[in-house]
Parts: structure tokens; sequence; C-alpha cells
């Protein structure tokens, strides 16, 4: 999804592995990440910068209500992307499947009857939509991406 938000914000004028790449480190692969400046490190942690200067991060905030707070990890890469003026995006709602359009959703799912509430767990939504669909989502979220990507149209607000 990020590969087409940048494709629809940039008008197809940049591309990935020339302008850009995508690294993808989800869930407690998060703690193995820093945007410290590049140096002498422990081997299991993955350097931001040395994939590019030009840091941008999107992190699924992972909460179950407005009230609730993003962890210390997450804090953490919030406070080293933006001390090197990059940008970092911690959703509002819990995660970023939870942005997805009815219309996007449909392509897919034809009976959904609404959008992913903001804060649902994304997973659960889909297993109300369809018997096991989350479960599938979950085993092979590339799969689910490449079905939905060509019907999103929009860049979501942040």
């Amino acid at each position: 999804m990020p590969n087409r938000w940048i494709e629809l914000f940039a008008d197809g004028g940049l591309k990935e592995g020339t302008h850009y790449q995508c690294v993808f480190y989800g869930g407690r692969l998060l703690a193995h990440l820093s945007a410290d400046v590049p140096g002498p490190t422990a081997e299991e942690i993955v350097q931001i910068l040395r994939v590019n200067r030009n840091a941008m991060v999107l992190i699924d905030s992972d909460k179950a209500t407005s009230r609730d707070d993003i962890n210390e990890t997450k804090k953490r890469i919030v406070s080293e992307i933006t001390a090197l003026e990059g940008v970092a995006w911690v959703t509002a709602g819990r995660e970023v499947e939870n942005y997805l359009p009815l219309e996007v959703i449909r392509t897919k799912f034809p009976l959904a009857a609404s959008a992913p509430p903001q804060f649902s767990d994304f997973v659960a939504y889909l297993d109300s939509i369809e018997l096991d669909a989350g479960k599938r989502f979950a085993r092979n979220k590339v799969l689910f991406a490449e079905t939905i990507i060509p019907a999103i149209e929009v860049v979501p607000v942040i």
C-alpha cells in the first residue's frame, strides 16, 4: 500500500529502487531498527540510514482506543526519525489497513457493509465479513495487498 500511495501522491514521478526504498519491519521486528547515525553497532540492529539517508517510517499504532499510547519502541523510532528531519507517521487508528475505504475492501469482499473501524483488529474485521478471511489475510498479507492495490485511488489523510 505505501508504494501505491507514493505513486498517487507523486503522480507516478517517484520509482521504488530509484528515488526511494521500502523496507518492511512489522510488529516486534521494529525493535531491531535504529535511525541513529550509522556506526558500529550490534549485528541484530538494522540501521535505517544505511538503506536511505532520507528516512520515512510508517508504524501501526496498535491502539485499541484513542486514549491508548504507543509503546516505547515506537516512541524511540519516531524520536530518532524526527531528529533527522525525516517523516514518522504513526497511524491514528490501530493498523494501516484501517485506512482502507469501503470501496477498496469491496474489490475483494463485495459483501462488506462498512469500512474497518479506526481501532478494529483488521483480522477480526475481515472474519466478520467472511469466515476465515482474517486468517487468510494474516497468512499472506502480500496476496491481499496485490488484490486491492489497483483499487486504491486516493492517498489517505494523515
